[in-house]
């Protein structure tokens, strides 16, 4: 195995367009190619398929939208007071947010993320082997967000875990 590089500060699209010399497994990857065909994986992923096209959905809005709250990185969130986002005016907020790389939320809906979030960091704080990680004193040295390289059996791969502790190498990732 080649040692991994740790690399902070790579903005989120730089990942996910994947940086690597050749085209990098993931996570995600893994978990798509062991629940549908590695053929619709392919066509999926523009690194391997350059026709593909990656999708904005805000189904996962609210998922990053805690995900900013638990980490502190992450697209910005923008509240939207509507009802929905079928309304012109609601469309159009939602779409200037998107077009500013910023998550848009329901105002109705950020009680629900608040509360997403708070039960991540509870159950990170209270567990027995990690809590001690976010204590005042130990959480300035966790890194956030930081993207990890390496090559694994002649496959590259990538990861960019949520915390990562060099001191105690614990990674602690949302998902």
């Amino acid at each position: 195995m080649q040692l991994p590089q740790l690399i902070e500060g790579m903005d989120f699209a730089t990942y996910l367009a994947d940086p690597m010399p050749e085209p990098s497994l993931t996570s995600s990857l893994v978990k798509d190619l062991l629940g549908t065909a590695p053929r619709k994986v392919w066509e999926n992923t523009p690194r391997l398929n350059k026709a593909a096209e990656s999708e904005e959905n805000t189904i996962f809005d609210l998922g990053s939208a805690a995900h900013r709250l638990f980490t502190g990185t992450g697209a910005p969130i923008v509240e939207i007071d509507a009802a929905d986002f079928r309304s012109k005016a609601a469309k159009e907020a939602r779409d200037e947010a998107y077009a500013q790389g910023k998550t848009p939320i329901l105002a109705k809906n950020m009680p629900r993320v608040r509360n997403m979030a708070k039960a991540a960091l509870d159950q990170v704080r209270d567990n027995p082997e990690i809590g001690h990680l976010f204590s005042a004193e130990n959480q300035a040295k966790l890194l956030r967000e930081a993207t990890i390289l390496w090559q694994e059996a002649g496959v590259m791969c990538r990861c960019r875990p949520d915390f990562y502790s060099p001191e105690e190498n614990v990674v602690i990732h949302y998902k």
